[in-house]
């Protein structure tokens, strides 16, 4: 995938704008990199939706990346406000759309950000664990019948 991006960035002129990151940096060493960039183009196997999508949500810059609607809904009862692409044509397309439009750049920058305080603040979190947790006991107490008798 990173050869056909390198093609598709030389053949629109924004080759010499592109950096290659490595695939695993710390989350100290990533955020210096996320903040010198206009656009994240996250299409790691190791990492497709994970940590370095969330940081460069949380620092304001529009993702371009492939993650399966149907899980974020039902872990976070909401897509994300991420451009998602899947096939090449989609990469291409939505990468354009991101670097022409920026009106639209803004918007996808600021409903990252409130996305990730709303869906993975401190807070939101802890609720979100004693939810799961009160939901355990709860199950806990209920008579189980393990040999479906």
């Amino acid at each position: 995938m990173a050869h056909f991006l390198a093609q598709s960035y030389h053949k629109q002129n924004i080759n010499e704008h592109t950096y290659f990151c490595p695939n695993v940096l710390s989350k100290r060493r990533v955020v210096r990199p996320i903040n010198a960039t206009d656009i994240l183009d996250q299409f790691s196997p190791a990492d497709p939706c994970g940590t370095t999508t969330l940081e460069t949500m949380a620092c304001e810059k529009p993702v371009v990346t492939y993650y399966k609607k149907d899980y974020i809904i039902s872990a976070f009862d909401e897509e994300a406000p991420i451009p998602n692409s899947f096939t090449k044509d989609e990469i291409c397309s939505n990468l354009l759309t991101i670097v022409r439009n920026a009106d639209y750049r803004t918007e996808v920058q600021e409903k990252s950000r409130e996305w990730i305080i709303k869906t993975h603040s401190s807070k939101n979190v802890l609720l979100r664990h004693l939810e799961i947790l009160e939901l355990s006991i709860l199950l806990s107490r209920e008579p189980r019948n393990i040999l479906g008798k």
